[in-house]
């Protein structure tokens, strides 16, 4: 019999593999990111596909093959409906799910990573429309570079991240995003204009 386990992750992202079959790469709490197959997903009457969408938190049944491992069942946990029906909060999320799936190496379980993803999405799923995508964006980026090990994890002045070329103004806007819960950066006064100069600045880390 072939070995199976559970677990439980966030799909970052699933594309077509052969003619009926999906590739997906699911973040999971305890065993980091996987790539795995699902098969028979591209037909109508699968009852699959819809529990490994993009964004699902799922449990997830993984069957260890000798080529690859497969998804055997799913359930959807949380679906984060609110986003979905947003289209700036879709958006958003998408890019979110694609920066993880680029730089997050396979098989590293990080609690901390973990807790970051789910935080953003549960956050963004319960907050308002009026949110600012690009402020939400720069906080995650932050944040994610940070436990990243990219930059320290708290600093006096600009001098103590030599690489960091902000002016003073946009320093201060630095340290208050990423001081900030996701669930209070509505609640931030910051000029838009300030906060799409930081994300330009951060888009070199990672993309």
């Amino acid at each position: 019999m072939d070995e199976t386990f559970f677990t439980k992750g966030i799909i970052l992202n699933r594309h077509t593999f052969k003619e009926s079959d999906s590739k997906v790469a699911v973040f999971c709490l305890d065993k980091g990111k996987l790539d795995l197959v699902a098969r028979g997903t591209k037909k109508p009457s699968s009852k699959l596909a819809g529990h490994i969408e993009p964004m699902c938190l799922s449990r997830i049944m993984v069957i260890k093959g000798k080529n690859f491992n497969y998804i055997g069942a799913a359930v959807n946990q949380e679906a984060f409906g609110r986003i979905r029906e947003d289209l700036n909060k879709y958006i958003l999320a998408g890019r979110i799910l694609g920066l993880m799936d680029k730089h997050v190496q396979i098989g590293l379980p990080d609690d901390n990573l973990f807790a970051l993803l789910y935080g953003f999405l549960h956050n963004l799923d319960n907050t308002g429309i009026d949110m600012d995508p690009t402020l939400w964006e720069v906080a995650f980026k932050l944040k994610f570079l940070r436990l990243l090990g990219l930059m320290p994890d708290s600093f006096a002045s600009i001098d103590d991240w030599n690489s960091l070329t902000l002016d003073e103004k946009s320093f201060k806007v630095f340290k208050s995003v990423l001081a900030s819960d996701f669930s209070s950066l509505n609640t931030l006064k910051i000029d838009k204009k300030d906060i799409k100069n930081i994300n330009s600045f951060f888009n070199y880390q990672t993309n």
